[in-house]
């Protein structure tokens, strides 16, 4: 699968860069234009640096800690290097979950192209039969991951291998595996993109800088608009798990 970034190629991928620019490279001037403009582009960004309390409460134009059950919750990493977040399970047997989202105020076109990014810590321990990561852009939150009206995601369920989905309204693409299979390793941190800028009908996903699965989820509407939707969760089970996210970057086009 082709890997991300002006490394390979004159084509270009943004908003994160891989390398710099190559000789015989032509686009390094549009890229910068293109992710720098507001007028054409939103790109919203959290790297949970000085006191990101505020990123962790509903204030508006900040993410917002989203809980099922009674977990831990939502908390900065103090005094970690560039800012973190963490999202812990509680050691009661019960159904929880624990993120972020835009508390289902829904604003990322899902056909303007739009681009996420979510670099993050897997938990200490590989994930139980009943657990659940899930890093991606969704409609309102359903604690019922798979009734979730609309989505895009990649997801682990039940053990750290990963997987993509996608539900438009028409298609819904479940538990899709990526080529090739990928089994993230535990404590470790991993890049995940989700890029939509060659349009709904291909949407590719990436593991740090390699493409490892392609949906097309086409049939998205114009009126059709997402939040981003980070988190951790469990059905039941008295494992303490916690997700750790140093940066969520989300980017599309207004027009």
């Amino acid at each position: 699968m082709p890997r991300r970034g002006p490394d390979k190629g004159t084509s270009f991928q943004w908003p994160m860069r891989t390398s710099r620019r190559p000789t015989g490279a032509t686009r390094e001037l549009s890229d910068i234009m293109q992710g720098q403009n507001p007028r054409l582009t939103c790109d919203c960004m959290w790297d949970f640096t000085g006191n990101a309390a505020n990123y962790l409460i509903g204030n508006a134009g900040t993410l917002t800690a989203i809980t099922t059950g009674t977990p831990t919750g939502a908390a900065q990493v103090a005094n970690t290097a560039n800012g973190e977040a963490s999202f812990t399970l509680a050691i009661t047997n019960e159904a929880e979950f624990s993120g972020v989202s835009w508390a289902d105020e829904l604003q990322i076109p899902a056909s303007r192209e739009f681009y996420l990014e979510a670099y993050f810590k897997m938990p200490a321990l590989a994930l139980s039969s009943v657990e659940d990561i899930v890093i991606g852009l969704a409609t309102a939150y359903n604690s019922t991951l798979a009734s979730t009206t609309k989505y895009v995601w990649m997801r682990m369920s039940g053990s750290n291998v990963v997987i993509v989905e996608g539900k438009d309204g028409t298609t819904t693409n479940l538990a899709t595996a990526t080529s090739p299979s990928t089994t993230l390793t535990a404590a470790t941190y991993y890049l995940f993109t989700i890029d939509a800028t060659s349009g709904p009908g291909k949407i590719k996903f990436f593991i740090d800088d390699n493409q490892v699965a392609t949906l097309a989820q086409s049939a998205f509407a114009a009126t059709d608009v997402l939040q981003p939707l980070v988190g951790v969760r469990k059905a039941s089970g008295t494992t303490v798990t916690a997700l750790t996210l140093d940066f969520l970057r989300v980017f599309w086009s207004r027009l």
